[in-house]
């Protein structure tokens, strides 16, 4: 079984030295909680988001192979994705199928929450980014605005 947890603050990536051009602070303050259960091959993610400084509003949230690390967005790297090419250095299918996508629509009280279901299980070290923009179908959800280190352990 392989599992995660993270409750606190989302890490501001709007203050970094070289932030997102021109996006708005919209997760400054906010505090977000995450669970990652998988077993037979399968994995459950939950995540909630309070505290966002939007009345409405979507956007986009993906697992990334990195860190997060408020002083570099970039550490946090690409998306987890289970057709990652380590030689390419890209991945040969982008989808819902292939990557975690938890996408947050935010209601009037500031307060989001999503939910997905994927039928693999991701390890390591990682970071839940939230993106400015909703996820397209190409995978894309335009510039980082905040982020949660996410570190998947397995027991067993």
């Amino acid at each position: 079984m392989s599992w995660a947890y993270y409750g606190g603050a989302v890490t501001d990536y709007t203050t970094a030295p070289t932030p997102p051009v021109d996006e708005p602070d919209i997760f400054k303050g906010a505090r977000a909680s995450a669970i990652m259960i998988g077993m037979d091959g399968r994995s459950f993610f939950r995540l909630r988001v309070t505290g966002i400084d939007a009345k409405s509003g979507k956007y986009g949230v993906h697992l990334h192979q990195g860190t997060c690390n408020a002083g570099n967005p970039a550490d946090a790297g690409p998306h987890y994705n289970t057709t990652w090419n380590s030689v390419s250095k890209l991945s040969d299918v982008i989808s819902s199928k292939t990557e975690v996508w938890l996408d947050l629509s935010v209601d009037s009280d500031g307060d989001a929450q999503s939910a997905a279901t994927v039928s693999f299980i991701p390890g390591g070290q990682r970071s839940i980014v939230l993106h400015a923009l909703p996820t397209a179908a190409d995978g894309t959800a335009g510039a980082r605005l905040a982020c949660l280190p996410f570190n998947i352990k397995t027991t067993g």
